[in-house]
């Protein structure tokens, strides 16, 4: 892999990584991955290349995320809804 193609799975790995679990991400994106944090680590440093399977995994811990976040936003709408509305008349405040 080229230096720029490197340094690209580097920063799209840290970019990831720091979507879905925040700052401190390493040790749980190594767990989900099945990785050890070594492992990981030597993607992040570039020291080791990212293997190909591994971005078929972020993608689905990606749509895992966004199922999860879609759910939490489905019912915090509902919850909204209900709290918003007076049970006497079922009117909206």
């Amino acid at each position: 892999m080229s230096r720029d193609a490197d340094r690209m799975s580097t920063e799209l790995l840290l970019k990831i990584g720091t979507a879905l679990y925040g700052d401190a991400f390493r040790g749980s994106l190594a767990a989900d991955l099945g990785v050890s944090d070594r492992t990981l680590r030597s993607w992040l440093s570039g020291q080791r290349d990212v293997p190909g399977g591994v971005w078929d995994d972020l993608a689905a811990l990606i749509e895992m995320q966004q199922a999860r976040l879609r759910a939490a936003m489905f019912q915090l709408n509902h919850d909204i809804r209900l709290a918003t509305v007076n049970p006497d008349d079922d009117k909206p405040f």
